[in-house]
């Protein structure tokens, strides 16, 4: 980014970050319906459409809502593979691959939330983009643009139009000083994810570590990025922090105190959000690169018992009586809640 930019987003800062706190506090105690559209989750749509599960239903689908989540993680789409680099054709490979083994794409706002609608026996996978580079969403010249087909969001679309049944969704974690690299379009990209279903997180102003500052810079870092967004998307609820480096602060009250979850690099499969072991400033993420798919995926394939497998109720939670060996339980406020749904031999179905 020019020294110019800089000033220019420096200047936005300083006039937005005084209204942060209550454009946040507001965005926060809006209405569902509402806040799904800002979001652009479908969370509350679903609620009103879901088909209430049983017992019996839960066991037909081997459903499984303590099962484990795989939320992707992805930096740059481009035409040379590398560390941080997946190309299209690869992408593309990524997407198909996870339809063919039964896995639903979702948004991080139906997962944190816990209020997830992926259809009656699919697992929900959500997809995450770092850094707001060029070729997670680039417009095409011409008037009006067109969105490249080789970009992140072209081939989500073309995804979502070849499979409906398959899901539609991504969270795109912005650095707000260098938005998709095409300046004169940061402000439209953003609009055009919002209205069509996409989230937007934070990913803090300068990139720094966050373990490495000072409580004041690290307000500054992810605060003043809310503000900046909101400068662009005035009533969006920023919901979520990637954090860069995957270096969390020793004060997570300066990341609660702004989002209601914080995402880490790589490393592993989430756990649900029912478990006793979720922490929701705390997830981690599995990296789009070769090596990552095969070490995590093979295992959900070959122990299917660990994935979660959807009721199809995003109201209800179904969770068998016999859970593999290792795999944490209910965390106490779910334990004797009433929508919880167990099922098997020591709740008399006999599945």
């Amino acid at each position: 980014m020019t020294r110019f930019g800089r000033h220019v987003c420096h200047a936005l800062l300083l006039m937005a970050l005084t209204a942060c706190n209550s454009r946040t506090e507001r965005a926060t105690s809006s209405n569902g319906a509402a806040q799904a559209q800002a979001t652009g989750s479908t969370a509350t749509a679903a609620v009103a459409t879901a088909t209430t599960a049983t017992a019996a239903s839960a066991s037909a689908v081997r459903a499984n809502e303590l099962g484990l989540i795989p939320v992707l993680e992805y930096h740059q789409i481009a035409p040379k593979e590398d560390r941080w680099v997946r190309t299209p054709a690869h992408f593309r490979a990524d997407l198909e691959r996870l339809y063919k083994d039964g896995y639903y794409l979702t948004s991080l706002h139906e997962i944190v939330s816990n209020r997830i609608s992926t259809p009656a026996g699919k697992t929900p996978y959500a997809l995450t983009f770092d850094d707001a580079t060029e070729g997670q969403f680039r417009y095409l010249p011409g008037t009006p643009p067109k969105i490249d087909p080789n970009c992140a969001v072209g081939i989500l679309e073309a995804f979502a139009k070849a499979h409906p049944d398959g899901g539609k969704n991504g969270t795109f974690f912005v650095l707000p000083e260098s938005l998709f690299g095409q300046p004169p379009y940061a402000k439209a990209k953003l609009e055009w994810l919002v209205k069509n279903g996409y989230e937007i997180g934070n990913h803090t102003i300068s990139h720094d570590g966050l373990s490495q500052l000072a409580d004041a810079k690290v307000d500054k870092e992810i605060g003043g990025a809310v503000a900046l967004i909101h400068t662009l998307i005035p009533n969006y609820a920023v919901r979520t922090l990637a954090y860069p480096y995957g270096l969390v602060p020793k004060n997570l009250t300066l990341v609660s105190k702004y989002h209601e979850a914080a995402f880490l690099v790589g490393s592993e499969p989430t756990v649900s959000p029912l478990s006793k072991n979720w922490k929701p400033l705390l997830i981690p993420r599995i990296q789009g690169i070769d090596s990552e798919f095969t070490r995590h995926f093979p295992f959900l394939t070959k122990n299917p018992a660990w994935r979660y497998v959807s009721d199809g109720d995003p109201l209800h939670f179904s969770v068998p009586d016999q859970l593999p060996n290792g795999m944490a339980g209910l965390a106490p406020k779910y334990v004797n809640d009433p929508a919880v749904i167990r099922y098997g031999s020591k709740s008399g179905d006999k599945s």
